[in-house]
């Protein structure tokens, strides 16, 4: 191993885990699969391989031990385990270990058999090898973990009642780093051991300076556990719990020991020759002498900047420079290259570092940007030539170092891009006078590449791997290579005395760094050795000499036995294979194969598991008698990046996030003293610590549930006076503490205790000792001590009194708050404590040494920040008042400007003005309904800095006490399909401060914002409609002066979010009034008006109306609503005559409340209004009002159009996994639908264009049958050639029409798929479309299908309207396959083609288009026009198509309708109809014309829009509503502009919140949804009654799933497993006395079969008895029994002839219903049974079975809502596990609460035995008994 950098190691030894291995990161992980199936039940059981089973396998014990000598470490990890079980388990043993380490012993002892891993060389293995992967075995036992580890795992196959031994040896040398050596223990062993042990023996002959050892999760109890012994050259770590002291709590499973066991440790440096130690025959020798003067550096830093550093990349390279370029020493010189394809110098030669070079230096880094390709070759050249001009030149001091840093991404693939002559290049540049250190940034960087041609310059390479923290890596480096101390050293050794040395010269020695040398002596009996030292130093040359004797190790370590073999010589051996190892990638070839031959022999020799050599490990024999070799193989570094590179392509998928902590268990959080908030995280046996410091009398929330109406909130006071130090301490004097649903109200001071409570008072003194039990509320007062507050099925929370002494100069009593059951709380708790209850992710990285000794430093990455954080410790005073208990913690350093912890950028985010204040009703950014209001707080009276905490706290949310929300309106009126929509919301502020208010609605994309007002106390606020370019000026002082300028944004695929806030002034209210106006469009038969409605409470009035008024005649008006409930369905009044349509919605404040007295409502989801007119043959319907007509064109009953359709598929690169599957699905589902009559072919195109057959084909059975074998062969390749694809479809269809093979009387269609720009062949854009255009020559039509946000929408847009056709985008999604689909179907189906629509030419202007290439089923024509005369007596319509058969042709004079007579009760419905619908059709038209023709008819076009726009104050994308608020408290106006979106710019914005989210994945996955989101975090219950009908309830959707399961009787299925608890419940199904006539055999469940096995409880449950095993004793009940059974670990209650319910202790609550209500003397009916689930949130994770699965919730979507077979009963299409399942609305019974008739619950269900909803098929879950699990 080179000596360049002393790099010290992570010696991570271990986690001595036993839970799920997949998840494991530490030293030892045990656990034990299920026993062998009996037969294979398929998806359902597949799923339990690893997981774990207390029970069955039980960890004797856990013990790493590592002995330390002279730096080389000899570590032994083992551990036990019993298999309890009665038949065989698969074990499973996993272990971390540093990646620099060797392996150097496996085996395995099971019942006395020893089984000892060999090593071979890895060739000799091969056979074994191969043999081992062929069979399905985990061939490579070892595997990259992270960044320095490996993972070494191992399972073997235990006979029951038997042990297993697992002992794994590892061996390496540690290495100092900056300073100290480091030995990291992670372990995490997830279960109590019988014998926990770590210990570490560390032997320094050289002497011991220091020792230190801590754990992350050591508490005040473990804390004496950790024994140090310490003498001058030996040092004695342990730490032994015992299983008592690892329980998290008395009683408890849980362990305490989950973290890092770090010792850090440095040797005496006393001597400037260093140490050498002999030991028989071989010597070490450490060289590292104290207090040398650095050496000056001249330091070029290369940086790449090439397209692929784009993003954080380059980000974080500027951030990382800035830090290093400021701690360079004004005696260094530096430069700065950047390159791309170009090599651009910052300056021609290097330059001091003086400040004001450095401060110009930042100022260049600061605008480091990404482009180009990559000239590694020529940027590193010009380097070398840089160092070498001004070596020459003399302008570099004469005892410096000369060093280059190259940091690049990428391979090189401009300029010379040949790696070995590069390499070649480079090293001839340098000629050995400079060293080269490369950084390989990310995946995609050839690593080995830069190591080795770093090597070759004295220098070494490092990789930087994509992360928040790359920033620091990069700096870290640095801090490395920044102090040189010696140049060109050189350690000398008597030639005649020594053999086989290491290397030897070094190029430098860092500070903080070691040289180690060692080598065989020739004389095994010489025990002197003359060892000389030479180096540059900066003033002069280091020169020492000196004599080595060898170490009397008896004497130095009298009490010891010999401690483990000659460690000099395996150190020797270790360290010169590390080095042969480096020279075998470079040198000559002949070099290298000695190099690689020595290396292997050694390896062999010592037993090291080597890159060359394997560790074959033979397995005891299987069950069917075959060993089973293992092969434990060392990774390279290339390996490891090739690992990585699969893993992040995994990580990729949208699936799949890991986070690195995942705190779940209920911590407990308490703020105390001065005062100090302390967040524990018992499953990290951690915590974390910050302190608030503000001026006495600030109000701060501390914990706010606006889900239960919870809120805590805290004062703060100071020290009496001054202190001589000047720092003023501050505590917590008075809580406030409120729960809106229970009545409660506390006030808690240091003076008294004031309890409120169904309006009266209770008074309380601390003096007293006194207990107040309430139906709400127990509280408990110690005297002088504490209080203790239980809320009723809520949270416990416990005050502590701090008395100080009266007389004291300064200080005055206090107050603790400590929350003790958090986990009750809902997941939107908040506050500066309650943010915390549901756990924190966070990282903590490179521990150093801190400012205090006994504190170390370190880094940690949490809610995407990076923080530098301290090792402290924080008092927990709950057991002892007076003193407290120290608890370690992390301590974050916040200030009041800086809380990251909290919020980033926070100021005193959570500062309220009133004890009892909190003033938001709902978080309007998760809002996505029709109106959203919400309200901050304004601290009118405060200070500038706590004005400045405003635009903050926007959007924070609180209770609805400040801020009254009084009304929401919806109000549609639709006028022959033209729609005129108001929102209006009126909101009062009943707070004594002004208030933020925030309007926030979701409004169709094709819609046009007209109007948009204001009114607070009289005075009206009204948009303005403005040309854009005339808006500019104030758009622009609004984005300067921060306000949010733009209005609307996209929101998902068809709607767009406007949203708004004003201030409101105390006591005063506000109404918000929205209009918008949009032609609704006819889709497959039908138009719809959807409003989505999320008001996140309930509203005093709510209302939701639409009157719709068609003179043609209603066919049918449907509404529904997502949400309706039974007692809500009735209030939907649908009332329908001839020619209008009423519907309304109108549910009181109780009729919205989820529950009597919650808070919640019941309104959240989509109410939907489809219809349709009555529609007569003609030629349409044709009004006139007011000088403009409207003419509606879709006539019934018409022929289809044959068509022939050309399939234009893009299969490039760019449209590799899910799009070209399910590209795929939809092109086989399209074929299927093609009629017999259409002819079609198919083209795939890449950068190849291949077509199926060279003709189109008629789509009859056989052909159909054939494309879709030929579809489902589609591959992904190649580059995207649009051009010739899209002129070969052209050429292909004027082909057949030429030779008369098609159908005269058809419609051509090109329909086109593509994904991305196009890049082969044509690329121009205009060019393709050139061509395109005139190929096609207006003779067929062009469909354009943009998948994905890669695609150029625009171009496709463009390019289909100039060719009669139109473009749609295709979102990615898991729906994209519907989405294909679906626009199929829109045009599959043309029923007339080139459509004239005529009218008289003198009775019309103004005309909008009248001339249309096809219409398609299920769609209609709409021309709008003036007329020029009013009379309209003889205005005539004529109409011309051509149809399948013959030309359509069809006149009339159009009727005239008279509004009155229509509609004789209603008032004129709004407006001028007529001519806002002309005005509407008119300017999206014009829209879509200003993309096409010459750019002087574009410019016409776009005028014309803009006149017609500012006319009819539309908001189109070429105006802006110009809002201005409400003067503000500063007296000035805010300005805020509502502007339209382009389809361009909602791409791009979505472009944005992509990157965006791929950035900052670290989550959880969530439900995406266009028109529903469902993502469950409250548990959601799963019941099965009936016929067996299942029935999933999702309390957070307010909506359930349900299914059916057929089978024959007798059959028993897996209702609910939990492997972990071992909870089983089995369901038998009977079937109906006998088949009756209608040959039906309705099936029901009849028995039950409950079992836990870790409470061991055992129920029987039939419609005749229950049968209940406990604890050895059995009974039995009848159902005509009334019974109540209380044991330790069940309780159980029989209602006669109704229920049984059952509670199992820390488990389920579960109820069985029977049903006896058939009567008796019905032949073919019996009694049946019902299951319902009441708690099943304690189960764990791993729960399954065809109800268990669900227990934790389940995410999916619902689109596509249409008319089912049955008229109530909807159908739709749902998106579930990745799957699309079509569903219907449907009604479940739930007898929970009315066992006799049940209540009708609504759901959706899943037809064919729930298949696409449960895992696998139902047929998974059957099990041959009732207590089995196979």
């Amino acid at each position: 191993m080179s000596g360049v950098l002393g790099v010290r190691l992570l010696l991570l030894w271990g986690c001595a885990c036993f839970w799920l291995p997949s998840l494991a990161r530490g030293a030892l992980v045990i656990s034990g699969g299920h026993e062998a199936p009996q037969e294979t039940r398929g998806a359902a059981r597949s799923l339990q391989k690893r997981s774990t089973d207390e029970l069955k396998v039980e960890v004797h014990s856990v013990t790493v031990d590592c002995k330390v000598m002279s730096r080389f470490a000899h570590t032994v990890m083992t551990s036990r385990a019993l298999n309890k079980a009665n038949s065989s388990q698969e074990i499973f043993f996993e272990v971390e270990l540093p990646k620099t380490a060797f392996i150097t012993n496996f085996s395995m002892e099971i019942e006395g058999q020893v089984y000892v891993g060999e090593v071979k060389e890895k060739e000799k293995a091969k056979k074994q090898y191969e043999k081992a992967v062929s069979s399905g075995q985990t061939a490579g036992l070892v595997k990259a973990s992270g960044r320095k580890m490996e993972k070494f795992s191992v399972s073997v196959n235990i006979a029951a009642k038997s042990n297993v031994t697992f002992v794994l040896t590892y061996e390496e040398l540690l290495q100092r780093k900056l300073g100290q050596y480091e030995i990291l223990t992670r372990v995490k062993p997830k279960t109590l051991v019988n014998e926990f042990q770590i210990v570490a023996d560390i032997y320094e002959p050289q002497g011991i300076a220091f020792i230190d050892v801590h754990a992350t999760f050591l508490s005040n109890d473990l804390l004496p556990l950790v024994e140090k012994t310490v003498t001058e050259k030996k040092a004695h770590i342990s730490f032994s719990p015992t299983m008592e002291q690892q329980r998290k709590c008395p009683g408890c499973d849980g362990t305490l020991i989950d973290g890092d066991f770090i010792i850090k440790y440095d040797v005496n440096r006393a001597k400037s020759l260093g140490d050498i130690q002999i030991v028989n025959g071989y010597f070490v020798h450490f060289f590292a002498p104290p207090d040398l003067p650095r050496v000056p550096k001249n330091v070029v830093f290369v940086i790449d900047r090439s397209g692929s550093m784009s993003g954080r990349k380059i980000a974080q390279t500027r951030e990382a420079l800035l830090e290093i370029l400021k701690d360079l020493h004004e005696e260094d010189f530096f430069a700065l290259i950047e390159f791309d394809h170009m090599v651009s110098p910052w300056r021609d030669s290097l330059n001091k570092a003086t400040k004001d070079n450095v401060a110009e230096a930042m100022k260049h880094v600061r605008n480091l940007r990404d482009m180009g390709a990559t000239n590694i070759n020529d940027a590193v050249l010009k380097a070398v030539s840089m160092l070498v001009k001004d070596r020459q030149e003399k302008k570099l001091p004469e005892r410096s170092v000369d060093m280059i840093i190259l940091l690049t991404d990428g391979m090189p693939n401009s300029g010379e891009s040949n790696l070995g002559k590069i390499q070649e290049n480079v090293q001839s540049a340098t000629g050995g006078n400079m060293s080269l250190f490369c950084l390989g940034f990310g995946n995609d960087v050839d690593y080995s590449f830069l190591d080795v041609m770093s090597k070759q310059n004295k220098g070494l390479a490092r990789r930087i791997y994509e992360a928040s923290d790359a920033t620091l890596q990069l700096q870290g480096f640095y801090e490395e290579v920044s102090s040189p101390l010696l140049t060109e050293v050189d350690m000398r050794y008597p030639d005649n005395a020594v053999e086989f040395l290491t290397t030897n010269h070094f190029s430098q020695l860092f500070n903080g760094s070691e040289i180690v040398v060692a080598g065989q002596l020739t004389d095994n009996d010489l025990d002197k050795l003359l060892v000389e030292v030479f180096g540059q130093g900066f003033e002069d040359d280091f020169k020492v000499q000196g004599q080595a004797s060898a170490s009397n190790w008896d004497v130095i370590y009298p009490d010891e036995e010999y401690i483990f073999g000659d460690f000099t010589e395996r150190l020797w051996a270790y360290l010169t294979i590390q080095q042969l190892l480096e020279k075998s990638k470079s040198g000559s070839p002949d070099e290298k194969v000695n190099a690689t031959a020595k290396a292997l022999d050694m390896s062999l020799q010592y037993s090291f598991v080597t890159p060359l050599t394997s560790m074959v490990v033979t397995k005891p024999e299987t069950e069917d008698g075959t060993d089973s070799p293992l092969i434990a193989d060392k990774l390279t570094e290339e390996q490891r990046q090739q690992a990585e590179r699969g893993q992040a392509h995994q990580l990729t998928s949208p699936a799949l996030h890991i986070p690195s902590y995942a705190y779940q268990s209920p911590p407990t959080y308490f703020v105390d003293g001065d005062p100090h908030f302390m967040i524990e995280l018992p499953d990290r046996g951690d915590a974390l610590c910050f302190n608030i410091n503000d001026k006495p009398g600030t109000i701060f929330t501390l914990v706010r549930d606006p889900e239960s109406g919870i809120l805590v909130n805290g004062q703060i006071i100071g020290d009496k006076k001054i202190p001589p130090d000047g720092k003023i301490n501050t505590y917590f004097w008075r809580f406030g503490i409120i729960h809106q649903t229970l009545g409660v109200r506390l006030e808690v001071s240091t003076r008294g205790i004031s309890v409120f409570q169904d309006g009266k008072r209770v008074k309380l003194l601390w003096s007293d000792t006194a207990s107040i039990k309430g139906p709400n509320v127990d509280l408990l007062v110690t005297k002088d001590r504490s209080l203790t507050v239980t809320l009723k099925d809520s949270v416990k929370f416990v005050i502590l009194l701090h008395k100080v002494w009266k007389k004291h100069p300064y200080h005055q009593d206090y107050l603790g708050f400590y929350t003790l059951d958090s986990h009750l709380l809902s997941p939107s708790v908040h506050g500066l404590l309650g943010q915390f209850y549901h756990g924190i992710e966070y990282e903590v990285t490179d521990l150093r040494p801190g400012e205090v000794p006994e504190k170390p430093d370190t880094t940690m990455y949490v809610k995407g920040q990076e923080l530098n954080v301290t090792r402290g410790w924080q008092r927990d005073f709950r057991r002892d008042v007076k003193n407290g208990e120290n608890v370690p913690c992390w301590f974050i350093h916040i200030t009041l400007e800086k809380r990251p912890l909290c919020f980033p950028g926070m100021t005193t985010v959570w500062r309220v003005l009133l004890l009892w204040v909190c003033v938001c009703i709902w978080l309007p950014a998760q809002a996505g309904g029709a109106l959203v209001i919400s309200s901050r707080n304004a601290l009118t009276q405060e200070t500038e800095e706590v004005m400045g905490t405003r635009s903050i706290k926007k959007r924070s949310t609180d209770s609805a006490n400040m801020v009254e929300v009084r009304s929401v309106t919806v109000d549609c009126k639709v006028t022959s399909r033209f729609a005129h929509t108001v929102m209006t919301s009126r909101a009062l502020n009943n707070a004594n401060s002004s208030q933020e208010i925030f309007f926030e609605v979701e409004l169709p994309k094709t819609a046009f914002i007209t109007n948009f007002t204001m009114e607070t106390d009289g005075q009206m606020y009204v948009g303005k409609v403005k040309e854009k370019e005339k808006a500019k000026k104030q758009y622009d002082k609004a984005v300067s002066s921060g306000q949010t300028a733009g209005l609307v944004k996209a929101s998902g695929r068809k709607m767009e979010k406007f949203s708004v806030s004003v201030n409101i002034a105390a006591k005063s209210s506000m109404a918000f009034i929205l209009t918008y106006e949009e032609l609704l469009q006819r889709k497959l038969g039908q138009y719809e008006i959807l409003t989505r409605v999320q008001p996140k409470q309930p509203v005093q009035e709510f209302k939701i109306v639409a009157d719709i008024y068609e003179p043609q005649g209603i066919a049918r008006v449907d509404a529904h609503a997502t949400f309706l409930s039974n007692e809500l369905l009735s209030l939907v009044e649908k009332t329908v005559t001839d020619t209008m349509a009423h519907i309304s919605f109108s549910p009181t404040l109780e009729q919205q409340m989820k529950c009597p007295g919650c808070e919640g409502t019941i309104i959240d989801g989509d109410f939907i209004i489809n219809y349709d007119v009555i529609r007569e043959e003609g030629p349409g319907e044709v009004q006139i009002v007011n000088g403009y007509f409207v003419h509606f064109f879709a006539p019934p009953d018409l022929h289809r159009v044959p068509k022939n359709v050309v399939f234009v598929i893009d299969r490039s690169g760019s449209m590799s996994g899910r799009k070209i599957a399910q590209t795929r699905e939809a092109l086989v589902a399209i074929l299927k639908d093609l009629h017999q009559e259409d002819h079609f072919a198919l083209i795939m195109f890449d950068n190849d264009i291949v077509t199926w057959k060279n003709s189109l084909s008629k789509a009859t059975q056989k052909n159909v049958t054939e494309a879709i074998a030929y579809v489902n062969k589609l591959r992904d390749n190649g580059a995207t050639d649009i051009n010739s694809a899209v002129l070969r479809a052209v050429s292909m269809l004027k082909s057949q029409r030429e030779k008369k093979m098609l159908p005269e009387r058809s419609v051509d269609m090109i329909i086109l798929l593509t994904d991305g720009m196009p890049n082969h062949g044509v690329s121009h854009v205009p060019t393709i479309r050139q061509n395109v255009h005139k190929a096609i020559e207006g003779k067929m039509s062009l469909f354009c299908l943009g998948f994905g946000n890669d695609v150029d929408f625009s171009f496709l847009d463009v390019m289909s309207r100039e060719n009669k056709g139109l473009a749609r985008r295709i979102f990615e999604g898991s729906d994209a396959a519907v989405q294909l689909k679906g626009f199929y179907e829109e045009v599959s189906s043309p029923l007339l083609l080139e459509v004239d629509m005529r009218y008289p030419d003198n009775a019309v202007d103004g005309l909008t288009k009248n001339h249309f290439s096809q219409l398609f089923n299920g769609s209609e024509i709409v021309v709008s026009g003036r007329l020029t005369d009013n009379d309209i007596d003889n205005f005539s319509v004529e109409v011309f198509g051509q149809g399948p058969d013959k030309d359509f042709q069809v006149s009339s004079k159009a009727r005239v309708v008279n509004w009155e007579s229509t509609y004789p009760e209603q008032e004129y419905i709004f407006g001028n109809f007529t001519e806002r619908l002309w005005a509407y059709l008119t300017i999206q038209q014009l829209l879509e014309d200003s993309d096409i023709g010459t750019q002087q008819d574009k410019n016409i076009t776009a005028t014309k829009a803009l006149d017609m726009s500012l006319r009819y104050s539309f908001v189109t994308p070429l105006t802006s509503m110009v809002v201005t608020k409400p003067e503000t408290e500063d007296r000035a106006d805010k300005t805020l502009i509502a502007d339209k979106l382009t389809e361009d710019q909602r791409q791009k914005a979505e472009r944005h919140q992509s990157s965006s989210a791929r950035s900052s994945s670290s989550g959880a996955s969530r439900a995406q949804g266009s028109s529903r989101r469902a993502g469950f975090s409250r548990q959601s219950q799963a019941d099965v009654d009936g016929d067996p009908h299942f029935m999933i309830e999702l309390p957070n959707r307010d909506d359930a799933l349900c299914f059916n399961i057929n089978d024959k009787p007798g059959t028993i299925f897996t209702l609910v497993r939990d492997p972990k608890s071992g909870f089983l419940v089995n369901g038998q199904i009977i079937g109906k006395k006998k088949v009756v006539l209608d040959g039906k055999t309705n099936t029901y469940f009849g028995r039950f079969g409950i079992s836990h096995q870790k409470l061991g409880v055992r129920l029987e449950v039939s419609t005749q008895d229950i049968s209940v095993l406990h604890d050895g004793k059995q009974v039995r009940l009848l159902w005509s029994d009334t019974a109540s059974i209380k044991e330790t670990n069940m309780d159980l209650k029989l209602t006669k002839n109704c229920s049984l319910t059952v509670t199992l202790r820390h488990s389920v609550k579960f109820t069985v219903i029977k049903h006896t209500k058939v009567w008796k003397r019905r032949h073919d009916q019996q009694d049946y049974l019902g299951f319902y689930t009441l708690d099943s949130h304690h189960m764990s994770p791993s729960v399954h079975g065809l109800l268990g699965q669900f227990y934790h919730g389940i995410e999916f979507e619902v689109t596509d809502l249409h008319p089912g077979e049955v008229q109530e009963k909807l159908d739709a299409t749902m998106y579930v596990k990745g799957r699309t399942v079509n569903v219907t609305r449907h009604w479940q019974k739930d007898f929970s609460r009315d066992v006799k008739n049940g209540e009708s619950i609504p759901c959706w269900f899943v037809d064919n035995d729930g298949t696409g909803l449960i895992d696998g098929r139902a047929s998974d879950y059957i099990v041959s008994g009732l207590f089995k699990t196979v």
